[in-house]
């Protein structure tokens, strides 16, 4: 008798599992639906719904089975205490990259649309759930702003280890160094005054928004404000090479143009420069 109210206990389970993905697939479809016919202030504020619906949906569809199948579950359980050991370490990995979802989750590292740096990829993240997070790379280099057209599959289980650079969005400052090498020069103190002529030239349409952005970080995070004039340092590279270090404010998201900005119109004037010293 008990083996057959086991039996039709199992029956009972299955048919209710059934039923349950039945009821969730027509759910699923019909928010699906609904969600296409909703209208988003952008596509990225579309893209970000659609992922948390997926996981929302996941994360319930989960539970429903734990509740249907709990019973057998813990009992099952019971009899895999002597495997269990071996099984975490067969399924390291897949724990890690949940243990970083979880984390990433709890704490808001990131959403949908922001752009980060994780070592040594960076991207604006398209889409993310408990195992992996997906970038849409931006490169070549940490200055340019382009999409590459590649997709960046990463494991969760890097946010456990490495450091999580999000890029700042809208209309942010940042003080910037660029590194120019140059062949010795005549007079490096004129070479200097150049740069800082140069550099002052190109910020001057946003130096004084920049000062100020940069300003109310400093004091809101509770740090010195830095000198947010552009200054020039210089570094012996070898007998023959100087490089020059121009650092300035600059818009976050324009760091590639202000550069080329701040070349053209230097070495413009260094040639002028150098025909001058020539001259005399």
């Amino acid at each position: 008798m008990s083996d057959i109210n086991f039996f039709n206990f199992n029956n009972q389970n299955i048919l209710i599992t059934v039923v349950f993905f039945v009821v969730f697939l027509i759910v699923r479809s019909i928010l699906n639906s609904g969600m296409k016919k909703w209208s988003f202030n952008s596509a990225e504020d579309r893209r970000r719904s659609t992922v948390s619906l997926r996981n929302i949906l996941l994360i319930i569809f989960i539970i429903g089975l734990i509740f249907i199948w709990g019973s057998e579950l813990k009992a099952f359980a019971i009899s895999l205490v002597a495997v269990a050991a071996a099984l975490v370490v067969a399924t390291k990995e897949i724990i890690l990259c949940l243990m970083g979802g979880i984390l990433k989750a709890s704490t808001k590292l990131f959403s949908i649309g922001d752009r980060i740096q994780i070592k040594g990829l960076r991207g604006e993240v398209i889409d993310h759930n408990f195992f992996v997070t997906v970038l849409f790379e931006i490169g070549p280099g940490e200055k340019s702003n382009q999409f590459t057209g590649r997709n960046l599959k990463i494991p969760n289980s890097i946010l456990l280890t490495e450091s999580i650079i999000v890029e700042p969005s809208g209309n942010h400052y940042c003080l910037a160094l660029f590194r120019v090498p140059l062949l010795m020069p005549n007079n490096i103190k004129a070479v200097e005054k150049l740069f800082i002529e140069s550099a002052k030239i190109t910020c001057k349409p946003y130096q004084n928004e920049a000062s100020t952005y940069i300003e109310e970080i400093c004091k809101k995070e509770g740090v010195d404000i830095p000198y947010l004039e552009p200054r020039v340092l210089y570094e012996l590279k070898d007998k023959d090479t100087i490089e020059f270090h121009i650092r300035m404010a600059v818009p976050f998201n324009k760091k590639t143009s202000t550069e080329k900005q701040l070349l053209d119109l230097f070495f413009d004037n260094y040639e002028k420069l150098k025909l001058k010293q020539l001259d005399s």
